[in-house]
């Protein structure tokens, strides 16, 4: 926002650091842990610019536990074992930008281990962060596990139907079928639509086993579900709030009081009640008799200009003229005045109720 009160779009590269992309942040707000695309962000990006050569920069990276290849036509950073984009990281730390720089790509001249990494927390003030990791590690471990002993098992039911339908088919099949070349095509058809059925009747099983097998592991709860189901609300209701609240951009009253009211607008028309009837005039202008007044509300359903080029008010946040429903209006002035109707450009009416207001 700048001093006078406007709200204008801010640079990109004004605003501090990268973040991670919205599915990439999500996924750590129901975890609590630290992405790689963080960490690729936050170490990477760093260590990538401060390198002089190629040398340098595989070995900062190898040190931190992550590594750079060459992907394509561009280029990838392993945060352990997790891949990332290398323009996630900046602009700069892309395969193009770095080349421009450092020169052709350079694979590391010795084989560089990186460092073991170890899980990080998004927040490390978290109550109960670790236990839920481990949990977690556990859960997904038994379910990798599950998940790959049903896929061989299934693997090895389909390999042996696929050898004894072999089979089948190779006795069925032996006899001499000179002459009956017509019976031998039925019981082609008969014995590949058997076949086929049983084929379907194990892949239908199989479906089975496996969404049996997805309801037993269930889904791990999310950190501030786990923290819930432990009866520590507390606890939860701090993960939820950590972040504060962004404060509501408003306009400083300083900057903005010297600036008048648009032409028109309800904002800009001071209302003063005479014989019971509310005249209103321009802020800037003093009311001191009623023909100065830009129009008038008789409390009867019907406002009437004053002025010989009636304002065209916008009572309505829509600037409706026929239905002042929301915003500024009228009743904002006189709480106890009813709702006025339509506007009528008519010229001044020849009768003066009063001639001042004083």
């Amino acid at each position: 926002m700048r001093p006078d009160g406007q709200v204008e779009r801010s640079d990109a590269s004004k605003r501090g650091s990268r973040q991670p992309a919205t599915r990439v942040r999500d996924v750590e707000n129901r975890t609590g842990e630290v992405s790689a695309q963080r960490c690729a962000i936050e170490e990477a990006a760093p260590a990538i610019r401060a390198a002089q050569s190629w040398r340098e920069l595989h070995a900062a990276l190898a040190r931190r536990g992550m590594r750079f290849e060459q992907k394509g036509s561009g280029a990838i950073v392993w945060v352990g074992e997790a891949p990332v984009k290398a323009s996630t990281a900046g602009r700069d730390c892309s395969m193009r930008a770095l080349e421009q720089r450092l020169g052709a790509y350079a694979p590391p001249g010795v084989a560089l281990s990186p460092a073991p990494r170890k899980a990080r927390a998004l927040d490390p003030s978290a109550a109960g962060w670790a236990d839920y990791r481990l949990e977690r590690e556990r859960h997904f471990a038994d379910k990798k596990a599950g998940v790959v002993s049903l896929r061989a098992k299934h693997r090895a039911a389909f390999e042996a139907m696929r050898l004894g339908q072999r089979a089948q088919r190779a006795q069925s099949f032996q006899r001499d079928w000179r002459g009956r070349g017509q019976m031998l095509n039925v019981m082609r058809s008969l014995l590949a639509a058997e076949q086929a059925r049983a084929r379907a009747t194990l892949r239908e099983e199989q479906d089975l086993e496996r969404t049996a097998l997805r309801r037993r592991i269930g889904r791990f709860p999310d950190f501030e579900e786990w923290l819930l189901a432990r009866g520590k609300g507390d606890h939860a209701a701090l993960w939820r709030h950590r972040q504060p609240i962004m404060p509501v951009l408003s306009p400083d009253p300083a900057a903005t009081d010297h600036r008048p009211a648009p032409t028109g607008d309800i904002r800009g028309f001071t209302g003063m009640v005479v014989c019971g009837a509310v005249f209103y005039a321009p802020s800037t202008r003093r009311l001191l008799r009623i023909r100065k007044a830009a129009f008038v509300d008789r409390v009867n359903r019907r406002v009437d200009s004053m002025a010989s080029r009636p304002y065209p008010i916008r009572f309505g946040s829509r600037g409706s003229r026929n239905s002042p429903t929301r915003g500024h209006h009228l009743r904002k002035v006189d709480r106890g005045l009813r709702r006025p109707g339509s506007i009528s450009r008519c010229r001044p009416s020849s009768r003066r109720e009063c001639h001042t207001l004083f």
